[in-house]
C-alpha cells in the first residue's frame, strides 16, 4: 500500500522463476506464492516500467548472434505452473502482459549471465576460484567456445539510465563475448597465478556420464550447456550498447569477485566439482 500511494519513481518488475504477471479479480499484478507484489495502481506512474526478464525467452536452439527479433518460446496453456518445462515461455508471457498493461512505456531487459560480488549462484565464482587456485583443472568443451557475462554493477547502471531516458521495448542486456580460454585465463591472472593448466574435454557424453550424482544446484560444470541449445552465449546486445550499456574490464570483475569469495568462510559450493571429483 505504501508503494501504491507514492507518486514518484519508476517501477521495476523482477521476474523470477515463481512470478506471474496476470489478472486476478480484475486487477493486474505480479503474483508470487499467492501474494500480490505489484498492482494495477502502478499503471499511472509516468516515470517508466522496467521488466527484468531473461534470454531464456528465446527458442532453442538459438541462432548465432541472435537479436531481439529471434524466435521466442511459447506455451499453449498460459495458466501452466510448470516452470521447469515452460520457464522461457512463461517469462515471455510475463513480458507480453506488462507490455499490454503499459503500452509504449515498458522496457523488458533480457538478461544472460550476470555475475559479480555477492552472486549466490556460484556459477561464475566456481570457475574464477578454480582457475585462480592453479594446477591442472578440467575445462569443458573447446577453448574457443563462446561465453558471455555482464557485471551486475554495469547492468544496474544501465537499468537506471534506461529508466531515466524512458527507453521502451525489449533489449538484450547480455555481456561481451569471450572464449572459454580467455575468461579462464583472466580468472587465473586475477588470482596471481600463471601455472593453471586447462585440460579441455569436449566429449559431452563422457562428461555427463562421469558427472557426480546428484549434481549441485548450479551444476557440476556450470554454464556448459547442451549442444541442443545452439550457440547460446552469442546473444547480440548491440541495441543496448548503443543506448548506453557499458562494460568494465573482466579483470576488474574477476578481482572483485575473488576478493569477495575469499571472505566467505566455510562456504558450501552450490556449483562445480570438488578436487576429488575433478580428478576422478
Amino acid at each position: 500500500d505504501a508503494v501504491l500511494q507514492r507518486s514518484d519513481g519508476a517501477v521495476v518488475f523482477v521476474l523470477n522463476g515463481e512470478s506471474r504477471v496476470a489478472r486476478r479479480n480484475g486487477r493486474l499484478g505480479v503474483f508470487r506464492d499467492g501474494l500480490v507484489e505489484a498492482a494495477e495502481g502502478l499503471r499511472d506512474r509516468p516515470e517508466g516500467y522496467l521488466c527484468v526478464s531473461t534470454g531464456a525467452v528465446y527458442a532453442r536452439p538459438a541462432p548465432f548472434n541472435y537479436g531481439e527479433d529471434a524466435p521466442v518460446e511459447t506455451v499453449e496453456d498460459e495458466a501452466s505452473e510448470d516452470v521447469r518445462t515452460n520457464y522461457g515461455a512463461l517469462k515471455r508471457l510475463c513480458e507480453r502482459r506488462v507490455e499490454a498493461a503499459f503500452p509504449g512505456r515498458s522496457l523488458a531487459l533480457r538478461l544472460g549471465l550476470v555475475c559479480g560480488p555477492h552472486d549466490p549462484t556460484d556459477r561464475v565464482t566456481y570457475w574464477a576460484a578454480r582457475a585462480a587456485a592453479g594446477g591442472r583443472m578440467l575445462a569443458p568443451g573447446h577453448p574457443g567456445d563462446p561465453i558471455q557475462v555482464v557485471d551486475a554493477r554495469d547492468l544496474a547502471a544501465f537499468m537506471l539510465l534506461a529508466l531515466e531516458r524512458g527507453h521502451a521495448g525489449a533489449l538484450n542486456a547480455t555481456g561481451r563475448t569471450f572464449t572459454w580460454r580467455d575468461w579462464l585465463t583472466v580468472f587465473m591472472a586475477a588470482g596471481g597465478r600463471t601455472d593453471t593448466e586447462f585440460a579441455w574435454v569436449d566429449d559431452r557424453d563422457f562428461l555427463e556420464k562421469h558427472a557426480p550424482k546428484p549434481q549441485p544446484r548450479g551444476g557440476a560444470l556450470p554454464l556448459f550447456f547442451p549442444a541442443s541449445w545452439g550457440p547460446w552465449w552469442t546473444a547480440n546486445s548491440d541495441r543496448a550498447q548503443a543506448l548506453g550499456l557499458r562494460y568494465r574490464p573482466l579483470s576488474e570483475t574477476a578481482a572483485d569477485l575473488l576478493a569477495w569469495h575469499a571472505a566467505r568462510e566455510g562456504h558450501a559450493w552450490d556449483a562445480g566439482l570438488s578436487r576429488a571429483q575433478e580428478r576422478a
